[in-house]
């Protein structure tokens, strides 16, 4: 059995608030169902990322990822909150080996902002839309990841001067996405992104 868990990654992270308890394969002597504890802050609500191997791989914007508030129960898997050594957690049950987060307000406002784009039509795109989508989606990463760790001018200046950009906020920019009702709803999306980041900001110092 020993041997069999050698490959076990069992990682937390109490600032980014966020956990994974994953193996490739797990031995058949442990039961399918398992469960974790993601540090909270007091949101109420979490997301799970099924396909995550590591801590990094755990994010709001992972393949899959899916939404539970406490008290909730979706596909199997619940939540309820849990204290311990004066820290509360979520305690998630019904998972199988996976990560997840706490979602609050920022982890809510990227995964709306990659969700619209991603669901833009092929017309809403200059030209390559899948291709655009993709690098967009890689952009957002970047952004989510300058903000865990606290990077928040980096941050909002990639949202200002690179994927607004991209999206007809520059007019010296050769615009990705060229619909006009789109690329309005992609600004008030990241000005609200930024809004609260300059909070953050703030905050911190």
């Amino acid at each position: 059995m020993k041997s069999d868990l050698l490959n076990l990654v069992a990682d937390i992270d109490l600032n980014q608030r966020k956990s994974i308890l994953y193996l490739p394969e797990w031995p058949s002597e442990i039961e399918e169902s398992k469960a974790i504890f993601v540090p909270s802050s007091g949101a109420g609500t979490i997301y799970l990322c099924p396909h995550a191997t590591s801590l990094d791989g755990v994010s709001p914007l992972c393949e899959n990822v899916e939404v539970i508030n406490v008290g909730e129960t979706v596909n199997g898997k619940s939540v309820t909150l849990i204290e311990y050594d004066g820290q509360e957690y979520y305690l998630v049950f019904g998972i199988k080996g996976t990560g997840g987060g706490e979602y609050g307000n920022i982890e809510e406002l990227i995964k709306d902002l990659n969700d619209y784009i991603q669901g833009l039509s092929d017309e809403s795109f200059k030209n390559n839309s899948q291709q655009r989508k993709n690098a967009l989606a890689n952009k957002i990463k970047e952004v989510f990841i300058k903000i865990e760790n606290k990077e928040y001018q980096e941050a909002i200046n990639k949202l200002e001067n690179d994927i607004r950009a991209k999206a007809g906020g520059n007019e010296t920019t050769d615009d990705w996405i060229i619909d006009s009702d789109n690329q309005i709803e992609i600004y008030k999306m990241i000005d609200d992104l930024i809004v609260y980041l300059r909070d953050l900001s703030q905050a911190s110092f």
